[in-house]
């Protein structure tokens, strides 16, 4: 059985952090937040939750343990950032992630989550050359996961254009040659997330 957990007797609930920043790098992204004041907790006690989803008011990448519409705090206890205000995240998949940080006071009160912000992993870019009758390509070795590389001679978002070029699945961050597609012809390559 659940049971509530409220502020004590003159116990406000913290109001929502502020200023929420996302600064996203070589697939990693680090997360900050300015820390309110409380009305009996000082500043540097107030502890945090973060939650971090894949979609608007989710918390499917980094769960809260808390209601992300009510701030309803599930666990008498720090919150997931316990008293830093920042919290890094590393190896997403490339998309949008949707995100807000929540204050917890000395009596495990949450307050309101703050207003949701986004931010995006972008799929890194491919550079390509020409080597001795060869493409080169390459992208970042800090770019998370694996990805497909594809080629086709036809430019178009048609998924039947493109093929995938062997081996199939292409490990983080590497440079490889390859044949061109087709001699005299313009090929393109694409990374794409399996």
């Amino acid at each position: 059985m659940l049971q509530s957990i409220k502020p004590g007797p003159g116990n406000a609930a913290p109001p929502a952090p502020t200023s929420l920043t996302a600064l996203v790098s070589n697939g990693m992204v680090a997360l900050s937040w300015e820390a309110p004041v409380d009305d009996h907790t000082p500043v540097r006690a107030l502890a945090y939750n973060l939650r971090v989803g894949s979609f608007p008011g989710g918390g499917n990448i980094v769960s809260p343990q808390a209601d992300a519409g009510t701030g309803f705090r599930r666990v008498p206890a720090l919150g997931n950032c316990q008293l830093r205000t920042s919290a890094s995240l590393q190896n997403l998949r490339p998309g949008v992630y949707y995100w807000s940080a929540q204050a917890i006071d000395g009596a495990f009160a949450g307050g309101p989550f703050a207003a949701e912000s986004t931010f995006s992993i972008p799929i890194p870019s491919l550079s390509a050359s020409l080597f001795d009758g060869n493409v080169r390509l390459s992208w970042p070795s800090s770019a998370p996961g694996d990805y497909i590389l594809e080629g086709t001679t036809f430019l178009t978002d048609a998924p039947s254009a493109w093929t995938a070029v062997p081996p199939p699945f292409v490990t983080n961050g590497a440079t490889i040659n390859l044949t061109i597609l087709a001699p005299a012809a313009k090929a393109f390559y694409r990374l794409h997330w399996p």
